[in-house]
């Protein structure tokens, strides 16, 4: 029995930038943080044929080319995975899917490290992430970034470059400990309970890179601005900055279609008015989870959120990426 650990992620800075109609004309950089909410994949050996899935669904089939799940299917088939014995597969997250926390590059990358290790054949994070995308983006088609899948796989809280041949580079953020703490005591994460699809509102994008929308591309232009702006306000350890250039990345980002409805916009008004400095909804927008960076008011902006239906979800960073919890 093989079981991984994978996280889930908060991004900082730069996300929707890490897609191909971005980063194959002027590149990519973004930072993003892993966080202690994770994909779990529990995966064994039958002594029967055929292959069980469970997940938020139950597949009992005996091919991999039955599984409805694409993620699964998909997976399985690239790493033309030996059923001839049986196999099981469980999934368990920690968060609901299409909440913009990043769980389906969690999921793929938590599913490859499992069968790396089931063959004996522990995979490095960076090449983890690269199969994880290359399935997701080039195989499904999905029209996906790169951010999930890397953060997943690296953990901590890690800048990412993407140059115009799609090749990454990853470092740390150079931030000090009490930077870190600060950071994680006065971001606080919110779910909205709205669910949504990421790949309808990132297809739009998509398509607007690549036609050179120049709206969309400026639009972009300026969320790689806040990026390095971010960079440059945490490694001084300015975190009341950090809280208003969040404000500024999300007057930026509503501006495309479909990454706010009237509901978000009232929320963020609300938080806005209960001590919240800034704030950002999680992954390409239109529902999942919001983050309000908040210094003095926290149980303030509690209150007030609370009131309108949110749940706050406590959360820490993760500095370990994928991980192998058991080898039976």
């Amino acid at each position: 029995m093989i079981i991984t650990r994978t996280p889930v992620r908060i991004p900082l800075g730069g996300g929707g930038t890490d897609l191909p109609g971005y980063y194959k004309k002027f590149g990519s950089f973004f930072i993003s943080a892993a966080i202690d909410h994770y994909a779990y994949i529990i995966l064994k050996s039958r002594p029967i044929q055929g292959i069980r899935l469970a997940y938020s669904e139950v597949e009992e089939i005996d091919s991999i080319d039955e599984i409805k799940n694409n993620i699964m299917r998909t997976t399985l088939q690239y790493l033309k995975a030996n059923t001839q014995q049986g196999i099981e597969i469980v999934s368990i997250g920690d968060l609901p899917a299409r909440s913009g926390m990043g769980s389906s590059g969690s999921f793929t990358v938590g599913l490859l490290n499992a069968f790396h290790h089931l063959h004996r054949q522990a995979a490095p994070a960076h090449i983890l992430a690269q199969e994880a995308c290359h399935i997701n983006m080039n195989l499904l088609k999905y029209p996906s970034g790169k951010q999930d899948e890397y953060i997943a796989a690296h953990g901590g809280i890690t800048c990412f470059k993407i140059n115009k041949s799609g090749k990454v580079t990853s470092f740390p953020l150079a931030i000090t400990l009490q930077t870190i703490n600060n950071l994680q005591d006065n971001l606080l994460l919110f779910y909205t309970g709205v669910l949504r699809d990421a790949n309808e509102v990132l297809a739009k994008q998509k398509k607007a890179t690549e036609n050179n929308d120049p709206h969309i591309i400026d639009n972009l232009h300026k969320i790689q601005e806040i990026a390095f702006e971010i960079k440059e306000v945490l490694e001084a350890g300015d975190i009341t900055k950090f809280g208003m250039l969040l404000d500024k990345h999300w007057q930026v980002k509503k501006q495309r279609t479909s990454t706010t409805i009237p509901h978000l916009d009232k929320l963020y008004e609300i938080a806005r008015k209960n001590g919240a400095i800034g704030g950002k909804i999680m992954g390409a927008g239109g529902g999942g989870f919001f983050a309000f960076y908040v210094e003095e008011k926290k149980e303030k902006l509690r209150k007030a959120l609370a009131a309108e239906g949110l749940k706050e979800v406590k959360f820490h960073f993760d500095f370990e990426g994928t991980k192998l919890l058991v080898n039976i």
